[in-house]
């Protein structure tokens, strides 16, 4: 495998996109069926390299991961396209019901235990969520107008009643889309690489191999309790909070899923008022709008391009807040990045503190 495949970012001279690049791998593939693992034309990490790039971004996909929707899709004779890995177990029914328009999405899931509990599905409803769990397999035409998917397993022990579903959840956290009109593929990358990311490399590497039926030695080192215990006592210093067992840091496989985090937690605690710099990475703000459903969350922006002072604008938008104390939420999150892109300006943050402070006095 080229060593360039095992990177978070990748270059993007050749940047191809899921569908191209599936495509040149399948004829690759293809055009080297004949050949054994160690013979002259077998596929070598030259012929991979030069594929090009799925994207650029890990949490967006890598080529390890586009290899193995490959593999998923080919199983069951499916477009690469419409097949997407996570790695979170539980993110491909929330991405499906996030983009379903609030409209119902019935999860069946056989004799399994259901995988979302009551209070999941709460919060799930927070977000303008519909989700039923049922037991059992599903019936064709059972829930018009709604979305409806099933476990792999009860598709694949239901003799044929997988044409009743419009998307087949994996065993290993991924989802196939059987029904483009019903759930939108490119809807669901929206929220994967935005609230998300794809499966992991060393874990889709080690699928891999136990899929071509070879040792399986990638992803096997493991961390102890303690050197887990460890990295999060650092965290937590690295922050400037207090090292607590008891509310141990949650990590994730990229930067934007611990912004979705904060978001939901704070929808739980009641809502709040998102301040954002109007210069903020794309995907930040994407990511907040993702989240704005129900009007416990409420974002509004400051700018600070050309001349526009820094603290001034935020001063500003701190002020227009605070002159309609009735309106606001229980917390208020100003969200800038230190320093600005593109301007690279910096704050004075006492000034901005001490402005935070003053407003929370009068509201």
């Amino acid at each position: 495998m080229p060593s360039d495949w095992r990177g978070t970012t990748f270059n993007n001279s050749n940047l191809l996109g899921r569908k191209v690049f599936s495509e040149r791998l399948q004829a690759l593939l293809v055009s080297k069926a004949e050949a054994k693992l160690g013979e002259p034309d077998a596929i070598c990490a030259d012929d991979l390299a030069n594929l090009g790039n799925a994207e650029d971004y890990m949490r967006v996909a890598t080529n390890v991961s586009t290899v193995y929707e490959n593999m998923l899709a080919l199983g069951r004779g499916m477009a690469p396209e419409h097949v997407f890995s996570f790695a979170s177990a539980t993110m491909p029914v929330v991405a499906v019901v996030l983009t379903a328009g609030g409209a119902p999405v019935h999860l069946y899931h056989g004799d399994a235990p259901a995988p979302f509990t009551a209070g999941q599905i709460g919060e799930l409803a927070k977000l303008g969520g519909d989700l039923t769990c049922h037991h059992g397999s599903p019936v064709p035409s059972a829930h018009s107008g709604a979305t409806v998917l099933a476990l792999d397993t009860v598709v694949d022990a239901s003799n044929g009643h997988g044409n009743a579903v419009d998307g087949i959840v994996g065993g290993d956290a991924s989802l196939f889309i059987t029904n483009t009109e019903r759930i939108v593929p490119s809807s669901i990358m929206t929220v994967r690489k935005r609230m998300a990311t794809p499966i992991t490399t060393p874990a889709a590497e080690q699928a891999l191999q136990s899929f071509c039926g070879l040792a399986a030695t990638a992803d096997a080192e493991a961390p102890s309790a303690g050197e887990v215990a460890e990295f999060n006592a650092h965290l937590q210093t690295m922050s400037g909070t207090v090292v607590n067992p008891s509310a141990d840091p949650v990590t994730c496989s990229a930067g934007l899923p611990t912004i979705a985090a904060l978001w939901l937690a704070l929808e739980g605690m009641g809502g709040a008022d998102i301040l954002m710099c109007s210069t903020a990475y794309g995907g930040s703000s994407e990511l907040t709008d993702l989240c704005l459903t129900r009007e416990n969350l409420r974002k509004s922006t400051f700018h600070i391009q050309g001349g526009a002072s820094f603290n001034g604008s935020i001063e500003a938008a701190l002020g227009a807040l605070a002159a309609d104390p009735a309106s606001l939420r229980p917390t208020t999150v100003l969200f800038v990045e230190i320093p600005s892109n593109p301007d690279q300006k910096m704050p004075d943050l006492a000034q901005v503190s001490s402005k935070r402070l003053a407003v929370g006095q009068h509201t």
